[in-house]
C-alpha cells in the first residue's frame, strides 16, 4: 500500500473513490482509494506497494465514476468478483482483486454526458485476453437537427493480456444505483467474435439465448401517468 498526503478538503473523498494521480514513479494514472484517515488527511491507495518516489509537485483529482454493475457476496463487507467501472476518461474492469483499466484518453474518446454508447467486453481465458469494445450511434448529416440511426459505429478497441481467470459460482449479480442509465444487459457464456457484435448489440429478442447466462431486455417498460399541472 502507499499513503500521500491529500489536499484541503480530503473529507469528501472516500473508500472506492478513484483519483487521477501524477508525479510519481509507480502509480500515476488512475487508481482506487482503500481508506481515508480524516485525522491525519491522508489517503491509502488500494493498490501494491512498489516504491514511495514522488516528485514536489506530484498531485491527484477525484475523478467522478459510476460503477454500475457488481458480482459479490451480498453481505457485510463485501467480497467483490466482478465490478465494472466507468469514468469520462477510463473503462476499469475488476475481477476478484485486480482491475483493468483502460484509458480511453489515448484513443481521443470521451464519454460525454447524455450519450447512448454500447460495449461488448470479452474474456478469453483459452487465449488469455480481456477485450473492451465501445460503440455509439451514428448521426444522419444534413439535418438542421441531426437524428441517430440504429447502426453504430465502433469508437475503441483494446485488449490486454491477463492470466486465466476464475470466480466463485452461486453469488448475487447487482445493478447499483449511480448517475448512468443502463439497459439490454446480456451476460454471454461464450466470447463474442467481432464481426458479429454489431448485430447482437442491436438485437431486442435474443435468438441465442442458450448460450446467455443472464439476459435483460427491459421489458416491460415501467409507464407512469402523465401529469400535466403538477403543483
Amino acid at each position: 500500500m502507499i499513503t500521500t498526503t491529500g489536499p484541503q478538503g480530503a473529507l469528501t473523498l472516500k473508500s472506492g473513490d478513484w483519483i487521477s494521480i501524477r508525479g510519481t514513479s509507480s502509480y500515476n494514472g488512475i487508481q482506487p482509494i482503500k481508506t481515508v484517515d480524516f485525522a491525519t488527511n491522508t489517503i491509502t491507495l488500494d493498490v501494491d506497494y512498489i516504491d514511495g518516489t514522488i516528485t514536489n509537485n506530484a498531485k491527484f483529482n477525484k475523478e467522478v465514476s459510476n460503477t454500475f454493475i457488481s458480482y459479490d457476496t451480498d453481505v457485510v463487507p463485501t467480497l467483490s468478483f466482478v465490478q465494472l467501472t466507468y469514468t469520462a476518461n477510463w473503462f476499469i474492469i475488476k475481477f476478484n482483486d485486480t482491475y483493468y483499466k483502460y484509458d480511453l484518453s489515448k484513443s481521443s474518446v470521451v464519454l460525454t454526458k447524455g450519450e447512448w454508447y454500447a460495449a461488448t467486453i470479452n474474456l478469453n481465458n483459452l487465449a488469455k485476453q480481456l477485450s473492451l469494445f465501445l460503440y455509439n450511434t451514428v448521426e444522419l448529416t444534413g439535418a438542421l437537427n441531426p437524428d441517430r440511426t440504429a447502426d453504430l459505429k465502433n469508437i475503441y478497441t483494446n485488449t490486454q493480456t491477463i492470466p486465466a481467470i476464475s470466480i466463485p459460482e452461486g453469488y448475487a449479480w447487482k445493478l447499483l444505483g449511480c448517475q448512468t442509465d443502463l439497459t439490454n444487459i446480456r451476460i454471454w457464456s461464450e466470447p463474442i467474435e467481432e464481426e458479429l457484435q454489431e448485430l447482437i448489440l442491436s438485437q431486442y429478442v435474443v435468438k441465442d439465448s442458450h448460450l446467455a447466462l443472464l439476459l435483460d431486455n427491459a421489458s416491460p417498460e415501467l409507464l407512469l401517468p402523465t401529469v400535466t399541472n403538477p403543483r
